[in-house]
């Protein structure tokens, strides 16, 4: 967790297994409370905070970390009370192909984007508490492969997205509206990884609480690919 030399994605991984034992949850917390956490790892420190079935845990993460509010500015309840609820499916799919904007960045079964990781097995993935975290937190486990990059080039443009392919002279790179660009590295400025995921942070202020149940619901049910999907 605290060694820098190692990916982000490792160390975002870490936070969690650590939080997993009651004496790491312990380190975690006090990590927290004193604020001597790398600020790259903080969505995974408020996740496993949030996660914990130690209520002293979760009132500590509600009062370092509160969750991002709703639509209309409404408190969410806790992660642990939403994964208790049980969810529409038939409007967690509609949400999620349409106000919830899922789809622009996630295929299932074969509809969407092709940004992020695709979605058509997460529910054999994912616990509900998990899902939750994932949109909530989308930075706290940001998984290899979908890091977003952002890149500078020597004419002022400024690019974010995911590196697909690089060779020695290009780098091929993938935007969230799906948008693909070959980059020179020749003309590019510099380059960075960015600490923040591609998925919005703030999906939850355009969906109602029980719309982010439904949608959760819906995921579940996601476990095996179908159609174009499953021909891959």
């Amino acid at each position: 967790m605290r060694d820098k030399s190692r990916p982000d994605s490792i160390r975002r991984a870490a936070v969690g297994a650590l939080a997993a034992s009651r004496a790491g949850l312990r380190q975690v917390s006090t990590l927290a409370e004193e604020n001597k956490y790398d600020p790259a790892l903080k969505e995974a420190v408020a996740a496993a905070l949030h996660s914990s079935a130690d209520p002293d845990t979760r009132a500590l993460a509600a009062k370092l970390f509160p969750l991002p509010p709703g639509k209309d500015n409404k408190p969410l309840p806790s992660l642990a009370e939403l994964a208790t609820r049980k969810g529409d499916v038939t409007n967690g799919r509609i949400v999620f192909h349409t106000t919830g904007t899922c789809i622009q960045c996630h295929q299932v079964n074969g509809l969407g984007k092709e940004v992020g990781p695709n979605l058509s097995e997460i529910g054999k993935k994912l616990t509900k508490q998990a899902l939750l975290e994932s949109i909530l937190y989308p930075s706290a486990g940001i998984s290899h492969n979908y890091e977003s990059w952002v890149v500078a080039t020597d004419d002022g443009n400024v690019y974010t997205g995911l590196i697909t392919s690089e060779t020695a002279d290009e780098i091929v790179l993938k935007d969230a509206k799906s948008i693909v660009r070959t980059l020179k590295k020749s003309g590019i400025d510099q380059r960075k990884k960015s600490e923040a995921s591609m998925m919005p942070a703030d999906l939850q202020k355009v969906i109602t609480e029980k719309e982010l149940v439904d949608i959760v619901e819906f995921m579940t049910t996601l476990k095996e690919a179908q159609g174009a999907t499953a021909a891959k």
